[in-house]
C-alpha cells in the first residue's frame, strides 16, 4: 500500500494545530497527512510509512498521531488489514476550502513569491544591519564611509554577525578605542576584516584589561 502513496506538492497546517499545545513533529506529521488527504480526504499511510519518512521509530509516530487525534485534528481507524487517518471534523470544513485548490502549479507559484518576497526583506534588512555595524567603526577610522560600498568589509561584517550576537558585536566595536589607545603590544583593529582577523585576541586582551583595572562583575564583552 505505501508503495502507491503520492501525497499532494502542498500541505497545509492551520492555525488551530499550529499554536496548539502538541510537540513541533507532531504539526509537521499533520501537514503530511494534509497532503495524502488532499484527493480523497483520507489516507492508508502506516506507521512504518511515516517513520521512514521522518527517520523515527512506529512508536514515535504513534505518539504523534495521538497528540493529533487528542486534539481532533485527525481520526484514526483501524481495522485488521489496514489504518485509515482523516482529518477532524472540527479541521475539515476549513481544510476543504484550502486543500482542494484546483492545480499545484497555483500553489506553487504563490509559494515561489512568497519565498522570494520573504528573501528580500531578510536581504534588505541584513544590508541595514551591515551599513549600521560599518558605521559604528567611525570611532576608530574616520575613513569609514568608503567601505560601505567594498564587499570584503561587508562579507567580514557578515562573519562577525554568524559569530556575534549584534549586543555582542556591538560592545566589541564599542571597545575598540581603548583597545586602540592601548600599549604598542594591543590587538589593534580599525576596520571590520581587520576585526574579524584579530577577534579572538581582542577578546584575550579584553580580559587581561579587566583583571589589570581590577574590574568586577561581568565581562565589557558579553563572555
Amino acid at each position: 500500500m505505501t508503495d502507491k502513496i503520492k501525497p499532494s506538492f502542498y500541505a497545509i497546517i492551520p492555525a488551530d494545530v499550529r499554536y496548539a499545545d502538541i510537540t513541533p513533529n507532531a504539526k509537521l506529521l499533520y501537514g503530511e497527512i494534509t497532503a495524502l488527504c488532499s484527493k480523497e480526504g483520507f489516507c492508508w499511510a502506516g506507521n512504518s510509512y511515516f517513520g521512514n519518512l521522518y527517520k523515527v521509530e512506529s512508536r514515535t509516530v504513534r505518539r504523534w498521531l495521538a497528540e493529533l487525534s487528542k486534539i481532533g485534528a485527525i481520526i484514526v481507524s483501524d481495522t485488521t488489514t489496514n489504518r485509515h487517518i482523516e482529518l477532524g471534523t472540527k479541521m475539515s470544513a476549513r481544510e476543504d476550502k484550502i486543500v482542494r485548490l484546483p492545480k499545484d502549479k497555483i500553489v506553487r507559484n504563490s509559494i515561489t513569491k512568497s519565498i522570494t518576497t520573504l528573501n528580500k526583506d531578510s536581504e534588505d534588512k541584513s544590508s541595514q544591519e551591515i551599513a549600521e555595524i560599518i558605521d559604528m567603526f567611525k570611532v576608530v577610522n574616520l575613513s569609514y564611509k568608503k567601505w560601505f560600498g567594498r564587499k570584503d568589509m561587508r562579507e567580514a561584517v557578515k562573519r562577525l554577525l554568524v559569530l556575534f550576537p549584534r549586543p555582542q558585536l556591538d560592545k566589541i566595536i564599542n571597545f575598540l578605542p581603548t583597545v586602540n589607545a592601548s600599549n604598542k603590544y594591543a590587538p589593534k583593529a580599525y576596520t571590520p576584516v581587520q576585526l574579524e582577523d584579530k577577534v579572538s585576541a581582542i577578546k584575550d586582551w579584553v580580559a587581561t584589561y579587566r583583571q589589570s583595572q581590577n574590574s568586577k562583575g561581568k565581562d565589557i564583552l558579553g563572555l
